[in-house]
């Protein structure tokens, strides 16, 4: 199959590719780029459940989100002229 780029750099997916990728006029797809060659993908929203466990983060210490909201509210006691508390 083939389809020709216009001048906005837009193309249109041939009916049959449309059909096979199961998209709609407004849905979102993904081009992937692997060893030289552009794979065309559906995008698929990632319910955020499924991130659980795989995003890495830094643990705080015991307290330290405590003093980072002291540090904070002080500062902008700070820039209103009140004394902190």
């Amino acid at each position: 199959m083939r389809s020709r780029v216009g001048s906005k750099g837009r193309i249109t997916l041939p009916q049959r590719v449309r059909e096979v990728l199961e998209v709609k006029p407004g849905d979102e797809v993904e081009f992937v780029i692997r060893g030289g060659q552009v794979f065309l993908r559906p995008r698929q929203e990632v319910p955020l459940e499924n991130l659980f466990g795989r995003l890495k983060v830094k643990v705080a210490y015991p307290g330290e989100v405590a003093e980072r909201e002291a540090r904070a509210q002080a500062w902008v006691q700070g820039l209103r002229g009140h004394p902190s508390s």
